[in-house]
């Protein structure tokens, strides 16, 4: 074979990558949407101009395998322990659950207890890619909705890791899944102990000796010699690439190394990311979905359906609001691109007809490009659910729960009430607009009602054992009276005022409250630091959260287009 025939349907990959992730930006859809509908159209299924050859199968996988990789390198420790309360409650009770339902609905249909098993795992996954991509989009990243959402989808993914060991056993005994689940488990903790040890021991000499030489490109080749290779000895061991990829990661997320690995791998990530999404679409074989369009329809509609009523189920016995637990249940009600990987080697391995497994994957498909939409009516229907429900919520505290108030939940308090989240600082927040309630609430936030008008409901939020009060209240007449009262019923619990013009300030230092600030684009990570210290929290870790805080700010602001 000449070597052009090698290199053409690369080439055209790329083309059909840049035209479709053009296309997709003017039409504001999702870059991943964009690769997607190129592979679709050009495909085999398509106009035929790309065949599936081996080189770009193999393309597919490294793709995989970087996406794996990816994850892993932002499984830090920390991050789950922040999330931890949905990383291990949360997390596995949507996975055992919407698995569950999904297995048992296929069984009922199929009568057949491994295809069932596979397909309620495969679709019991969400995209953390399209997910994280919509949350960034609307500038939520970084709050308690975006925490806990990406608890779910870490997770999930490494349930994935858990599959991709899983299903290649499975295929070779059917009969007897215990056995093949308990192997699959000593597997991965094998793997786990061994990524521990390396990371430990050998990372950091060899990449301190790396960065010695102070050549970005001689970082750059081994960063990227490191993940291959740690994915091909992987697989040599009978276990798959992507799993390897995704140990290296494990390895260097919690090294000195793993921002500037993350800055000079992105570009790499990026391209083979997109690779991959242009070879998923390529695979999708829409004509037999169109012959059979009424069965897609149904699976489309049973698997939205499903999800978001398993995950809003979930989230409410977790004690979710009302609003939080069905934007959760939308969000993450589609298909996953791991799902792709999971029923073409279900399907190669014969878990799954040739006929089914390509039905389901145009399924997932759909849900993906679908996920913008969902979005959209998570956030306006938890908005409007949550404004009906703000009477309920009364201005009354129990001294055994918060430790700090937030009087006011404009946007300072939502930083700050951000960095109380991820700290575990119990807190509660008031404000009287109903519309900025519902919406703070359905991202996660824990905000009652209150009236600040009258003096006598704004003086209740002040009562019990608070360890600070936060006053970001407007009004200088109720912010003023509130401040008397806490001086009068308990002079020693610290207040943390912010103004917003000269007059206001100079009433308040009148007062003598030493923590008063003149609100500027620094006052949520001015009042986080006094309140850190005031928590005896130490100076590393008070750097550490405003260096974070100033990144989500970063992020959160609009980008230019």
């Amino acid at each position: 074979m000449n070597h052009s025939d090698y290199l053409q349907p690369i080439l055209i990959l790329l083309a059909s990558g840049i035209l479709g992730v053009s296309l997709a930006q003017k039409l504001k859809l999702s870059p991943i949407i964009g690769y997607f509908l190129a592979g679709l159209v050009l495909g085999p299924y398509g106009i035929g101009w790309i065949p599936y050859t081996s080189s770009v199968e193999s393309l597919a996988e490294v793709g995989v395998a970087f996406l794996l990789f990816d994850i892993g390198l932002h499984l830090s420790f920390r991050t789950l322990w922040e999330s931890r309360r949905d990383f291990l409650g949360l997390g596995p009770t949507q996975i055992f659950g919407t698995a569950s339902v999904i297995g048992l609905i296929a069984y009922w249909f199929l009568g057949d207890i491994t295809t069932a098993f596979v397909i309620g795992c495969g679709l019991s996954l969400s995209s953390t890619a399209i997910v994280m991509q919509a949350l960034k989009e609307s500038r939520e990243q970084s709050t308690p909705l975006a925490r806990s959402t990406l608890a779910v989808l870490i997770a999930q993914d490494i349930f994935v890791v858990f599959l991709l060991i899983l299903l290649p056993n499975l295929a070779q005994s059917a009969t007897n899944l215990m056995p093949l689940l308990s192997l699959a488990l000593l597997k991965a903790l094998g793997a786990l102990l061994a990524v521990m040890v390396v990371g430990r021991f050998l990372l950091r000499p060899i990449f301190e000796w790396i960065t010695s030489t102070k050549n970005s490109e001689v970082f750059t080749a081994s960063a990227l010699l490191f993940v291959l290779l740690t994915a091909w000895l992987v697989s040599q061991l009978g276990l798959s690439l992507p799993l390897g990829a995704f140990l290296a990661g494990l390895a260097l997320s919690e090294s000195d190394f793993c921002y500037l690995v993350k800055t000079e791998i992105y570009p790499f990530r990026g391209l083979l990311l997109g690779l991959f999404f242009v070879t998923v679409g390529m695979s999708l074989n829409w004509p037999l979905a169109l012959q059979h369009s009424g069965t897609v329809v149904g699976l489309l509609a049973g698997l939205l359906i499903v999800k978001s009523i398993t995950l809003w189920a979930i989230a409410r016995l977790s004690r979710y609001c009302q609003g939080f637990s069905i934007r959760l249940g939308l969000l993450l009600a589609q298909g996953s691109e791991f799902a792709f990987v999971l029923l073409a080697l279900a399907t190669a391995q014969g878990l799954l007809t040739g006929e089914l497994g390509q039905l389901l994957q145009v399924c997932v498909g759909l849900s993906l490009a679908l996920t913008p939409a969902l979005s959209w009516m998570g956030r306006i229907l938890s908005q409007r659910i949550e404004q009906g429900r703000v009477e309920e919520v009364q201005s009354t505290y129990n001294p055994d729960a918060p430790k700090v108030i937030i009087t006011g939940f404009n946007e300072i308090g939502q930083e700050i009430a951000k960095v109380l989240e991820a700290e575990g600082i119990d807190y509660i927040a008031y404000d009287g607009d109903r519309d900025r309630i519902a919406l703070a609430r359905s991202k996660g936030f824990q905000v009652g009602y209150a009236d600040m008008n009258r003096p006598k409901t704004a003086t209740a939020v002040s009562v019990g054992d608070a360890t600070a009060v936060i006053i970001l209240l407007e009004d200088l007449d109720v912010s003023l009276y509130l401040i008397d009262a806490l001086k009068h019923m308990n002079t020693t619990i610290p207040v943390y005022t912010v103004t917003y013009d000269d007059k206001h300030y100079q009433q308040v230092l009148d007062r003598k409250v030493e923590n008063t600030l003149l609100k500027d684009h620094n006052t949520s990570r001015e009042i986080t630091s006094k309140l850190m210290r005031h928590l005896l929290y130490s100076d590393e870790q008070i750097e550490s959260r405003l260096e974070r805080m100033a990144r989500d700010q970063q992020a959160a602001l609009p980008q230019s287009v």
